[in-house]
């Protein structure tokens, strides 16, 4: 979530909106997937530890992306700090019905999935 959330915060204090709608949304995600492959990275370079070792990591890699976050919204735009907080506190200010048909989307087929490959 700390990788999501520094993604977006790249995008609503640098970027902007100048790649459409997805711009924020992309940024997300590709901050999480960007930060649970570090995890795995450092976790793949030592061998037989325990899962002490991706605890560390995770946390190390978090914190990582909590100081990247933090420094994004001091050195940005002191006018985007809103958005950056209202965007991490989870506001559904914005929020729209004709969105609800992707997001119901997104939850069925993980439900599918889950229940495909349950034990």
């Amino acid at each position: 979530s700390s990788g999501a959330a520094a993604g977006a915060v790249s995008v609503i204090t640098i970027f902007g909106d100048h790649f459409g709608i997805w711009t924020l949304p992309v940024a997300a995600f590709t901050g999480g997937i960007l930060a649970a492959g570090i995890v795995l990275l450092l976790v793949s370079r030592v061998r037989g530890q325990g899962p002490e070792r991706l605890i560390l990591a995770g946390l190390a890699v978090s914190f990582m992306f909590i100081a990247l976050t933090n420094y994004l919204v001091f050195a940005g735009d002191q006018r985007a700090a809103h958005s950056v907080l209202f965007w991490t506190m989870g506001g559904l200010g914005l929020a729209r019905w004709d969105n609800v048909g992707l997001a119901a989307l997104g939850a069925g087929s993980i439900l599918v999935y889950a229940l495909w490959n349950h034990r």
